[in-house]
């Protein structure tokens, strides 16, 4: 009997090593510097969270972010609106399930659940909240599947199937400095009350093992002039960045991410009264890269000559189905006591899910918005409510997103439609790899045992009368033979019968 050789191709296989939420407390006291005014009233209090680096060693994992803390309140004496800003570094190291020869890809979302202030004294603050930090890392492995074999007798039942390869990842922090300048209409300016930054990606591409990638940086500042009222001002900053990712190349899916990390602002003295603003944003640039790969993958065998079978391997594998990128306008109303103004609207993400239900894609989650208004006789109050929102998505197949989903608040706005209420409009921004799910029991090997050879067949070729719902597979393993020889010998073009029909079914030498 010839020696039994295999082919073996590897598939990727994508594992989760952690996928999980981690709680972090926040706590702050904090008493005001001497050029503050003291503390008449608390107006509100935000925790917003970030993850600025993470690092895997081994099996674990390490994430390095901080808690930017906005207090604001309303001063004495005529104090106006005021802000008591501090930053509180953070790093959480979890463990991991197992370690990982290949780049693992990370995905981190921050959100603030509960956030609490109160003046412990005129001049001084207490905060306390809690953040969680969801985390997701995957990694892949090679698994070597059989695609072909010959010698000892043996048939392979192979199929071409599509699945995702080698995933690629690349992360890195990146620095935007920018000078901003205030519109001659604007007051000058005096102290930032509150800031919001996101990052729209409008053109990726992959040339030479980078990709490049280009968009807008949006900024959203609420400042407090020198007299008067706080005033709001936006910006849009185009960016450019180089990711060096080697073994990419153009058929590549990327899933480019750009979080705004961090921001300073530091006012540039000039003149009358400040006109122009020193920013620096810190972003956290991150992307991973895929492909799809078509290769014959064998799901049964067996061989005409002696007892033996196949190994299978159940893995879960996938396929790259589209990419995500969503804008969708997010609706609501919020009631308050009586408006005479609206200063600004204060948001930022809340929880969110993505699952599959019925053919689509659906992104739930919410959104916290905090509006800062003025009551007819000026004075300054704050109203908050949580915006639920639920996203369908048309996707191909039982779709669902490879990573967690990245949501960016690109724009807001609202309308007083009444004494005491306000419809609001947030423009929303979701991205992500699409991918379809495969439950797959590849071939992995194939055991002989020579020592137990098949009898003879009586005759040189036989007849046989199809049942409907047989395979031409089956048929030729049941009479151990060859699947193509069935084929060629009834000149047929594939191995799907169409119902009841006679087949000459041959015998084969190895």
């Amino acid at each position: 009997m010839p020696e039994l050789k295999l082919q073996k191709d590897p598939i990727w296989i994508t594992e989760t090593l952690l996928d999980t939420a981690a709680e972090q407390p926040v706590e702050l006291d904090y008493s005001l510097p001497d050029y503050y005014p003291s503390i008449f009233r608390l107006l509100g209090t935000r925790i917003r969270p970030v993850i600025q680096q993470t690092r895997i060693a081994g099996n674990r994992i390490t994430l390095d972010g901080l808690c930017r803390i906005t207090v604001l309140y309303q001063g004495e004496d005529g104090g106006g609106i005021q802000a008591v800003e501090q930053t509180l570094p953070f790093s959480r190291s979890l463990e991991l399930r197992g370690e990982s020869e290949e780049e693992p890809a990370v995905c981190c979302q921050c959100r603030c659940y509960h956030a609490s202030g109160r003046a412990v004294s005129p001049r001084r603050l207490d905060v306390r909240g809690g953040v969680s930090i969801r985390v997701k890392v995957t990694a892949q492995k090679e698994l070597p599947v059989v695609t072909a074999a010959s010698g000892g007798g043996v048939q392979i039942h192979a199929a071409p199937v599509t699945l995702c390869g080698r995933q690629r990842f690349a992360a890195k922090p990146v620095t935007v400095t920018e000078e901003l300048e205030l519109p001659t209409a604007k007051p000058p300016f005096k102290a930032l009350l509150d800031s919001r930054s996101a990052v729209r990606m409008e053109d990726c591409r992959i040339i030479a093992n980078k990709v490049i990638c280009r968009g807008e940086l949006l900024c959203h500042l609420l400042y407090q002039p020198e007299e008067g009222e706080p005033e709001s001002m936006d910006y849009a900053l185009p960016i450019s960045q180089i990711l060096d990712l080697p073994g990419v190349d153009g058929d590549d899916e990327a899933d480019v991410r750009c979080t705004a990390a961090d921001l300073t602002i530091e006012a540039i003295p000039a003149g009358e009264g400040c006109r122009r603003l020193g920013a620096e944003w810190t972003l956290w640039l991150s992307c991973t890269a895929r492909q799809n790969q078509q290769m014959p993958l064998a799901d049964d065998a067996f061989s005409t000559r002696c007892a033996g079978g196949p190994e299978r391997t159940p893995v879960a594998a996938a396929r790259l189905t589209g990419r995500l990128d969503l804008q969708h306008t997010l609706k609501g109303q919020l009631t308050a006591e009586p408006i005479g103004r609206v200063l600004d609207l204060l948001c930022q993400p809340g929880e969110m899910t993505a699952r599959t239900e019925g053919g689509q894609l659906i992104l739930s989650g919410s959104v916290e918005v905090t509006a800062l208004c003025l009551d007819p006789e000026g004075n300054p109050f704050a109203a908050d409510r949580t915006l639920p929102f639920s996203v369908p998505v048309e996707v191909e197949g039982e779709g669902e997103l490879l990573e967690l989903p990245h949501l960016q608040l690109l724009e807001t706005g609202y309308t007083i439609t009444g004494d005491t209420t306000l419809e609001i409009r947030i423009q929303m921004q979701f991205s992500g790899s699409l991918c379809q799910r495969l439950n797959l029991e590849p071939v992995t090997g194939i055991q002989l045992d020579e020592s137990q050879p098949l009898p003879p067949s009586p005759c040189a070729i036989r007849l046989y009368f199809t049942e409907p719902g047989e395979s031409l597979w089956e048929i030729a393993r049941r009479f151990g033979t060859s699947m193509q020889a069935v084929m060629t010998e009834n000149q047929l073009e594939t191995e799907q019968l169409p119902g009841r029909q006679m087949l000459l079914i041959p015998q084969v030498e190895d």
